[in-house]
């Protein structure tokens, strides 16, 4: 069993680019709900499917690695805004509380898992050239608008995704996703301590138990954490590991990274 303290995050990530829908399907075909099944179906893109079917494997594979129960054992339920939770009669037969977030992009997905129940991850690819300036004042706050047009035009792209996974992960992590404006929080790179984050009035939160990274983990790709901790905690490791076959082994692969956080 993997040991996870309730200062330390882990992150595990995997490429669907590796693997044959037909191995995704015999491995998750027990585990799967009528409603999965009927989604999987109805996508048109074999990697939409690979994407679901990945997203169940992934999430029921590495939570089993921290406790007794099998990948089949697990059962899941989402709050109002559609954020899944293990359900609370399992949470309850757990010697420690066990809390996850998946997010994935193009091929990529990574799953946060943490004693913490506040915790949000983000991924998204950064090499697709979008309008960014016109993205950026719709959705980001007056300071960060700001900050974004004194950068020069080679800077834009990166900024925005860079932004845009940390607010996807703010408001992943509380749990509520876009009922949350991206424009009542403002997140600034401008402190020595790293990433900072203000709310306006709107928004009733304290930044100061907010702890954020963003993760150098995959090229092309921008990767960011949440996760709000009680006064006083602080994450004292993170662990982030491949699983590179999906095989009843599940071997894993270690990968160094580096991180820039909010301290």
């Amino acid at each position: 069993m993997t040991n996870l303290d309730s200062q330390g995050i882990d992150l595990w990530t995997v490429d669907i680019a590796d693997f044959a829908y037909e191995e995704l399907l015999a491995l998750t075909s027990g585990w799967l709900s009528k409603q999965d099944k009927q989604r999987a179906v109805r996508f048109q893109f074999i990697e939409h499917k690979k994407q679901l079917l990945m997203g169940r494997y992934l999430t029921r594979t590495v939570l089993s690695r921290y406790s007794g129960f099998s990948p089949g054992d697990w059962r899941f339920e989402n709050n109002e805004y559609g954020k899944p939770f293990i359900a609370p009669d399992l949470l309850k037969e757990m010697a420690e509380p066990l809390f996850f977030n998946l997010s994935h992009s193009r091929n990529k997905l990574v799953l946060a898992i943490a004693r913490h129940e506040l915790l949000g991850v983000d991924i998204e690819y950064g090499l697709k050239l979008r309008r960014v300036e016109k993205l950026a004042k719709r959705y980001f706050s007056n300071s960060e608008i700001d900050d974004f047009e004194v950068l020069a035009k080679d800077q834009m792209q990166k900024r925005f995704y860079d932004l845009w996974s940390l607010k996807e992960a703010y408001i992943k992590a509380c749990g509520m996703g876009l009922a949350i404006p991206l424009d009542h929080f403002s997140f600034s790179f401008q402190n020595k301590n790293g990433i900072e984050i203000k709310f306006d009035k709107e928004r009733a939160d304290d930044p100061w138990l907010w702890r954020f990274w963003e993760i150098d983990s995959e090229p092309g790709y921008h990767l960011s954490l949440a996760i709000k901790l009680a006064e006083l905690e602080e994450v004292a490791r993170m662990e982030i590991s491949n699983l590179n076959q999906l095989k009843p082994s599940g071997e894993v692969i270690s990968k160094q990274f580096t991180v820039r956080n909010k301290k």
